[in-house]
C-alpha cells in the first residue's frame, strides 16, 4: 500500500479496514446515529412540552394575536416571576412579624395592668 492509499484508507486503530469491514462499521455508525438522533428528538420534544406548560402558568398576555414567547424569553419571564414572588413572600413575612410583635406588646401591656371590673359583671352580683 503506497502513501496515497494509506492516507485515503478508512483507518481503525493502526490498521486499514477492508471494504467489507468498512461497510459493517458504516452500518453500525448509521444505526448508532439514528439512535442518537431519535433520543435527541425525544429530548427536544420533552423540552418544548415543558416550556409550553411553563408558558401556561407564568403571567403574560395570552391570546390568538400574541406571539408565543421564545424559549429564552419564557425562562427569563419565569425567573423574574419567581423573584417577584419571593420578594412578596418576604414582605408578607415581615408584615406578619411586625403584627405579631405588636400583638405581643399589647398583650404584655394589658396583662400587666388590672382592668376594672366590667359594669355588667358588677351589677350581676
Amino acid at each position: 500500500m503506497d502513501d496515497s492509499e494509506d492516507n485515503n484508507a478508512f483507518r481503525h486503530g493502526s490498521r486499514a479496514l477492508s471494504a467489507q469491514q468498512r461497510a459493517v462499521v458504516g452500518k453500525m455508525d448509521s444505526s448508532l446515529r439514528k439512535t442518537i438522533n431519535y433520543r435527541e428528538r425525544c429530548r427536544m420534544h420533552d423540552l418544548n412540552a415543558a416550556l409550553d406548560e411553563l408558558r401556561e402558568v407564568i403571567p403574560y398576555a395570552h391570546g390568538s394575536t400574541v406571539r408565543k414567547l421564545s424559549k429564552i424569553a419564557t425562562l427569563l419571564l419565569a425567573k423574574n416571576h419567581i423573584i417577584m414572588q419571593n420578594k412578596a413572600i418576604e414582605e408578607l413575612r415581615s408584615t406578619i412579624d411586625q403584627l405579631q410583635t405588636r400583638l405581643n406588646n399589647e398583650k404584655t401591656a394589658t396583662s400587666g395592668s388590672k382592668c376594672p371590673e366590667s359594669p355588667e359583671l358588677s351589677s350581676a352580683t
